[in-house]
């Protein structure tokens, strides 16, 4: 359950879910969010109207959401909380809900499992964060060396130009390797060890990501028809 909580403050009316960045809307009349509440001013004592909201056992605000572009392309995957955010602002709308609810003392919405944007937004084209697990998710688990699958204990990260050589730490020359090929290859170009990787290394877009972790903690069902996945 959501608890809302109510501050006033003076003058004008907003309305905010309280996050990491919040910020207001402002409400010249009335704030609905479409098939969920309508929330209308006090037009005798016009004031500031802050609404707070807090999880509580049960829903988590750390549950993953997915974010559509306005072109319905998969674009991202947020929290509940940023979620709630973008909805109660206006800047996006709830394309699937669960059959979970959250409540308020005085309202109820569904939980969003994929919510779209209402204005496109240009998406650069590597949105995907670069990091030790990412790597991995991209490479499928696999050495790409000896083409061998691994447990990620049992994996490393192989700059396939060494870093001694001036290679970078970017998506386009790290490559997973199991710790045997990796000691193998040393401080060696692919070229100079006679090794070369499965595929070449490139960053992976958000569509590739989530079909590669389809299998992630977070992944629902509701998400499979957004990313093409048979």
């Amino acid at each position: 359950m959501l608890q809302f909580r109510l501050d006033y403050l003076s003058n004008e009316v907003n309305f905010a879910v309280i996050c990491p960045m919040s910020s207001f809307v402002r409400l010249s009349d009335s704030l609905t969010i479409p098939g969920v509440v309508t929330i209308s001013p006090n037009h005798h004592n016009t004031r500031h109207l802050r609404i707070a909201v807090f999880a509580s056992v049960g829903i988590g605000m750390n549950t993953t959401v997915l974010v559509l572009n306005a072109s319905y392309e998969a674009i991202n995957v947020c929290n509940l909380k940023r979620a709630l955010k973008m909805i109660v602002k206006g800047s996006a709308r709830m394309e699937e809900v669960s059959d979970r609810r959250i409540h308020s003392p005085t309202a109820s919405m569904p939980v969003p499992l994929v919510i779209r944007l209402v204005t496109y937004v240009h998406i650069p084209h590597c949105v995907v964060k670069f990091s030790r697990k990412n790597v991995f998710i991209r490479d499928q688990y696999t050495c790409q060396y000896c083409h061998e699958d691994f447990p990620p204990s049992s994996l490393t990260l192989d700059h396939v130009i060494p870093r001694s050589r001036g290679g970078a730490t970017v998506w386009e020359n790290v490559t997973t390797a199991c710790k045997n090929c990796n000691t193998k290859k040393g401080n060696q170009t692919p070229y100079e060890a006679r090794m070369f990787t499965k595929r070449s290394p490139k960053a992976p877009s958000i569509l590739t990501y989530l079909h590669l972790n389809r299998h992630f903690r977070g992944y629902d069902p509701a998400w499979k028809k957004y990313l093409y996945i048979n």
